[in-house]
């Protein structure tokens, strides 16, 4: 977890300091995503994998974008993440809903 969020300041402060802040949440959206890789395992949650992928990608994707067009790689990011975070979460909570409860004596 440390190494994740020295990873994603040391990013974020160099593209600061090259002037491109606009990038800064495309990078941290990557460094999310593959965070969520070996998070899988430690958890023992492969649905962590597939979330993992799609928030990288849309990182990827957000980048692309952000240097092709006009269309800042924010947006991208922010609704891309969103939506996915979002998605997984509903799916994670509906999983739960469905487990038996557990009872306690």
């Amino acid at each position: 977890m440390d190494v994740e969020f020295a990873v994603a300041g040391l990013g974020a402060a160099l593209l600061g300091v090259l002037g491109r802040p606009g990038y800064i949440p495309v990078w941290i959206c990557a460094v999310v995503g593959v965070h969520f890789l070996p998070l899988a395992r430690l958890l023992r949650d492969r649905n962590l994998i597939p979330l993992g992928i799609l928030v990288t990608f849309t990182a990827v994707v957000a980048l692309i974008v952000g240097l092709t067009t006009r269309v800042a790689p924010s947006t991208l990011t922010g609704v891309g993440a969103g939506l996915s975070l979002a998605a997984f979460g509903a799916l994670a909570l509906i999983r739960a809903l469905r487990q038996p409860r557990l009872q306690y004596t």
